[in-house]
Parts: C-alpha cells; structure tokens; sequence
C-alpha cells in the first residue's frame, strides 16, 4: 500500500476551531479496537484521549524523552506510570499492587516487556490480554526505525496478542504485515474541516551551510530551531558558523553521553529551557510539545545527501512531525535540500527485485548449509549467509521473514526517491497535501569554508586516542564500579576502539596511529588468523567505499588492489570488480576535455559486517 494512496475503511471530518482534543470527537474516543488511525494534524491529544479513557492502556512511544515529557504532564492528575530502561520490573508489580482504579502506562518499546513481565507475576489468571489496551503512538516509528532498533520489532509479538489494540499518528505508514489484515485491522481517518496545509520554503541547493549563514545573519528570531539528523553535521555547523555560546544540541541519550565525554556541555537528552540556537537529531522529531510563541521562532529542517544519506527528511512524515511540534505555529519554515541528479537511489521496482533475487541466494545457502555436516564449515555458512544483502536485513534471529524489516527497506527507498532532483522533492511535497510550498530557486553553492567534514566526530584520530587512553586510565581502578561503568559507556560510543584496545593492545593502536582504518584492518586481518572471519574482503571493501560517490576506473581499480594486497588476495584488480559488490551507474566523465569512463555506486549487493560498517 503506498503512503499517498490509501484506501481508508472510515474518514471522520472534525471542526478544529471547536475541537480541540480526541476527546471531543466521539466515533475515536475512546480510540476503538483494530485500527490504524491517521488523525492528519499533530497537538490534538491523542494521548490524552487514551490517557482519559476509562480502561486500562498501555501506551508506547518511541522515545526515552517522550514519555518522560507526558510523564510530567500526567503523573499528577492521571496517575501514569513511566516505564524506560531505568525502572525496574519490580518497580512496574508495584505500581500495579497500589491503589488505583486505571493503571495508564507510558514506556518504550524496551520497557513493553517488563510491563508484560510485571503483569505475568501479578496476574495469576493472565487475563491481562483482556484487561489492558495496547495503544501504539507515533506509529510511522514503528517502520521508519524497525532495521535499527529490535525493540520495535520484538514489542509486535506483544501487540498482536492483546484483544483491544490500535496504533496511531499524524502520519501512518501502512504496513504489510499480514495479522494486520487477519485480524480485522481497518484504516480510519480522522481530519479537520478548516485549511490545515501549513506554509514552508523549500530551498535547493549544494550549499546548506551557506544558506545556514546567510538565515543566521538575517534572522531575528528569538529562537532558532534547526533539525538536522546528524551529530557531526551539527558539530560542524556551530564551530563554522562561530555560535560556540548560545545554543544547545537535543539528541538521543548515547549522543549526548559521547559529547559529553568530547567536553561538549552544552547537549541534553530531555527537554529544556531553549536557547537561540537549537539543534534537534530524530530522537526529537516526534511526540514533544514546544510551547513558543510563533512570533519568536524559526523552524529549519537541514538535509545534506552528500554529507550523509540518513539527514534525508521525509516530506509524509518527518516534516509534520517536526513542524507540529511548535503548537503556537512559527514565523517560517525552511526545508534547506541538496537534492541533485548526482544521487542515484534504487526505484521501487528494482528495490522488490532486489529482495525477490537475494531471497533465492539466501535459501540456496541455507540449503547448502544444512547438507554438509563438517562443523568447521559452519562459520563460513553463517557468515555468508549474513552477507546477502538486503534479505539477510529482513529476517529475524531464526531466519524468518519479518514485514517489518521489508517494509523499512522499501520505505527507505521511497524516500530515497525524493532526492535525486529538486522537481522530485518539490512534487513529494505536493502530494502529500500538507503545505503551501514557496520554491526557491537560488542556488548556494559550496565553498571550501562552507564544506562539511565527512568524517565521524566519535573516529576521528584525535578523539580515537583520547579514548584509548581513558581505557588505558581505567585499567588502575579495575576492581572498582566506575572500571566496568566506564568501558561499557566507551563501547558503546566507540566500538572499534574498544574492539582494538581489547584485542590489539594500546600499544598496537599507537603504531596504527590511531587510524580507524588501519585499525579496523588490523581488527579483520587477526580475525581471519583466528577463524573468525571467512570473508574478510566484504568487510574491507564495504569499509572503503562509499556510495553515490563518483569514482574513476583507475581510482577503483588500486583501491581494490590495495585491499587484495592487504589481504594476500593473489588477484589482479580489475575496475569492474566493483560490480560484484554494488550496484552500479557508469557513465562518461570529461576532464580537462577527455573521456573517463565513471561509476557512481548505489546500493550494496551484499552486507557488510556490523561490527566494522561505515559509520
């Protein structure tokens, strides 16, 4: 089903100049069972509405910051229950024991199973299936986020388990799981009589910074408002654009932990007091309620393809999500693009067919597998199973297709499209019904001062040593708490120089220079000595190449020789090996009045390993 043609079972028109709340609408309140709800306006309290209801609800959202805000709002008055990675499911049997007529749960994805643990030890009938109704806000997450966060994906099982369920958004993406269908689930829509499009200005060009410059200089908003689903891009942009002093960065709790570690205090994972300058990444484009006046506030929405392929914002989507959560409106709106013809996304048609294709590899390997019975085979097996892109992404731990999975893949895709020229992203806009778009057709170009650092903040050389050299630090506590605190908080935030020091010793870090690449070289080449690694090429090559970028037939040709070197591979390298591992475009590029045969890379034939994948 695509997003800009669905067939809605129910639509529900509302006047919201007296409807202010789900509440007030009486066919969604309360929000009836096996429905997909597409209320087509943020800020009018579907969460509330269940808040409200006289039953007993489980109500997810997506996010840490999220739930603590409604939280704040509701523990009061409502008695909610706020359940994330800090509450203990002992914690949830208590609050499920005390005094209380309805028990109104606002958790993550994480938290549903405690939930569900803590309901299990209470209720001895298990009839909490019946007794509680499982309400999933903001459920376009549920496929937008599925390849990266398991936690959504594993909180379905629970979902469809439930007698009275529902999801809801401003901006549902339908999804294809097939119990969707089998259990009677239909498509409602609710929306506003009243004009609801909202007035923005789409800005194409190379040179988002430039843009960013020039609005700076101009506005005198008191509150600048930037999204930008990039930590490093953001960094970048306060240290070019010299605003070192009054601003703040809103972004997940991981990101934050890391900044902080960079000497970066000026970063929350909760919502504050803004300041003049306001970053938000997508932890923060959805749920939150920004309580300005519209006179003081400017709303820019940044993305750079070329800088990183994952600052791509969704017209269907993201864009409402973040607009709407200024509630009192804004001065403008300015989505700031580098969509261009350089970038080359897979279409639908060859995005299913890739699916279909990799679909026939993985099984024939898996087949394979299963006839030999030499154990020492069996890492060979299973790493090649997991390199057959992009099927091996859209199968659970046991190997079953999850729709889920496949819908984020295709969704990706969709929004991929968007950005390979102007006039696709232009239309996008158009299509969903949503604006009134002001194009504007002044190009900023790229200068060298206005150039975003391509490389990741957290591996760079610099930040690299610092935090080997804390590892090293730690090791004189190493009987103590903070010991083990404090290397599982540098795991997380960089993985590869954990890997190292653990593996290669600091001293050996030290000799690579702190390089990331060398070390992750260093990392592939001991794994392939110990056993552990039957393909270390995959993982060297998705490590080097990028995609959408141009590269020569003689650039392609010695970076591959370089790897089959490195790797004692007795191979010639031919340019158009490439093609083994992307996808490719080829074309002819004319430099200095002479011909050179080009190729841009699309997407990957097969997956890199995850341990050492591009960040």
């Amino acid at each position: 089903m695509q997003i800009n043609k669905i067939e809605y079972d129910l639509q529900i028109p509302f006047d919201s100049s007296t409807t202010r709340y789900f509440t007030d609408i009486a066919a969604v309140y309360p929000i009836p069972s096996h429905t997909i709800i597409y209320k087509t306006i943020t800020g009018i309290g579907a969460t509330y509405g269940e808040i409200k209801a006289d039953r007993n609800s489980i109500i997810v959202l997506p996010h840490i910051s999220i739930v603590k805000s409604k939280q704040e709002q509701h523990k009061d008055t409502d008695d909610t229950f706020a359940v994330y990675h800090e509450v203990t499911v002992q914690q949830v049997h208590e609050y499920l024991t005390a005094y209380g007529s309805k028990k109104k749960f606002l958790t993550t994805p994480k938290g549903v199973d405690k939930i569900i643990q803590a309901l299990k030890d209470t209720d001895s009938k298990l009839t909490y299936h019946n007794d509680f109704f499982f309400l999933i806000d903001e459920c376009h997450k549920l496929i937008q986020d599925a390849l990266y966060r398991d936690d959504m994906v594993k909180m379905m099982e629970h979902f469809f388990t439930f007698k009275g369920k529902a999801m809801i958004s401003a901006t549902p993406i339908p999804p294809s799981d097939p119990r969707f269908e089998k259990q009677g689930f239909e498509h409602i829509r609710v929306y506003p009589l009243n004009d609801y499009t909202k007035p923005l200005k789409l800005v194409h060009g190379d040179g988002v910074l430039s843009y960013l410059r020039k609005h700076f200089e101009l506005s005198d908003a008191k509150h600048l408002c930037i999204f930008f689903n990039s930590v490093d891009g953001i960094m970048e942009i306060i240290t070019k654009l010299q605003i070192e002093e009054d601003y703040l960065i809103f972004c997940s709790q991981e990101s934050a932990t890391m900044l902080k570690s960079l000497d970066q205090p000026n970063v929350s994972h909760q919502m504050t007091e803004l300041k003049k300058y306001n970053f938000f990444t997508s932890s923060f484009f959805n749920g939150l309620d920004i309580d300005l006046d519209h006179s003081d506030v400017d709303v820019l929405l940044l993305s750079d393809v070329a800088f990183r392929q994952h600052t791509m914002i969704d017209p269907f989507t993201d864009t409402l999500q973040i607009i709407g959560r200024f509630r009192k409106g804004y001065r403008q709106a300015v989505h700031v693009n580098s969509a261009n013809a350089k970038y080359l996304p897979l279409s639908e048609i060859e995005a299913k067919d890739n699916i279909v294709k990799s679909e026939v590899v993985y099984e024939a390997i898996v087949a394979l597998q299963k006839s030999f019975v030499a154990q020492e085979l069996d890492q060979l097996f299973k790493q090649a199973v997991e390199a057959v892109r992009p099927y091996a992404n859209l199968v659970d731990k046991d190997g079953n297709y999850n729709h889920f999975l496949a819908d984020n893949y295709l969704d990706d895709c969709r929004v991929n499209q968007y950005y390979k020229n102007p006039s696709a992203l232009k239309k996008a806009y158009f299509d969903t019904g949503l604006y009134l778009i002001q194009d504007d057709h002044e190009e900023y170009k790229k200068s060298k001062q206005d150039t975003l650092n391509k490389a990741t903040l957290k591996y760079r050389t610099s930040n690299n040593k610092m935090y080997a050299d804390k590892l090293r630090e730690l090791e004189e506590v190493a009987s103590s708490d903070v010991y083990e605190e404090q290397r599982e908080i540098i795991q997380k935030i960089t993985p590869i120089i954990f890997n190292g020091y653990e593996s290669l010793g600091y001293d050996m870090l030290a000799l690579l220079e702190f390089n990331k690449k060398k070390i992750v070289t260093a990392l592939l080449k001991l794994s392939v000595e110990e056993g552990k690694n039957s393909l270390p090429a995959l993982s060297l090559i998705y490590n080097t190449f990028l995609t959408n970028r141009t590269y020569l037939m003689p650039e392609l040709k010695r970076l591959l020789q370089e790897i089959y070197d490195e790797l004692g591979i007795k191979v010639k390298a031919k340019a158009t090996d490439i093609e083994l591992y992307y996808h490719v475009k080829t074309y002819n590029k004319y430099i200095d009045g002479s011909s050179n045969r080009a190729y841009i890379l699309k997407e990957p034939k097969l997956n890199p390993f995850e341990e050492y994948q591009r960040e």
